[in-house]
């Protein structure tokens, strides 16, 4: 998913609000912790709208018509919340309240038990009575249980806008035509976040 130029002008501006209000009240806080601060603010508003996004997509039928129940809910945003293991659906990532170090992933339920696996491979039994915090759905790093630093990257595209397709140059005698598509009115994500050289 691409932001539009508005969306990261709206997202910087509430982020210099937001970190603004917390500066004047702690006025001896150093600049770098309050540029690390906006840094992760800036990415969780990212995520929070990346969310909602999903989540009109899914429930709003544009898959495929009356097919909002088949389509899985994705979770950009670990939960904090406890929820009974039971009350998940089977493929759901989560860690225990009591023992949050490691990451499970529900392979299949029954009516008795649901079995589990962890990152590792390793099979264990739950009751479904234990409380458990929802994970994201979000890429893992190569430990397989933390999440990946680039599981969700951003950038704004910029789109240019051609007043006129064609009009006389001013240091040549001759004219500048702009043939408008795709390619001419915005940059390539592969190009403008680097990902090609």
């Amino acid at each position: 998913m691409e932001f539009t130029r508005e969306y990261d002008a709206w997202k910087e501006n509430l982020g210099d609000q937001l970190v603004a209000a917390l500066f004047l009240r702690d006025p001896k806080a150093e600049k770098k912790e309050v540029d690390r601060l906006r840094l992760t603010l800036m990415h969780y508003i990212d995520r929070l709208w990346y969310e909602g996004c999903l989540e009109v997509i899914r429930t709003g039928d544009v898959y495929n018509p009356g097919a909002r129940h088949r389509v899985p809910r994705l979770y950009l945003i670990n939960s904090l919340i406890p929820t009974r293991l039971g009350s998940l659906p089977v493929h759901e990532a989560f860690r225990l309240v009591e023992a949050p170090s490691e990451l499970y992933e529900i392979i299949f339920k029954t009516p008795t038990k649901i079995v589990c696996r962890n990152v590792e491979g390793y099979i264990k039994k739950f009751s479904g009575s234990e409380m458990v915090k929802i994970e994201g759905n979000l890429t893992r790093g190569p430990d397989g249980n933390a999440e990946s630093k680039v599981a969700l990257a951003t950038f704004p595209v910029g789109h240019y806008v051609n007043h006129r397709t064609m009009r006389l140059s001013d240091k040549k005698k001759g004219y500048v035509f702009a043939f408008v598509g795709d390619e001419q009115a915005t940059p390539h994500f592969m190009r403008y976040s680097g990902l090609t050289g």
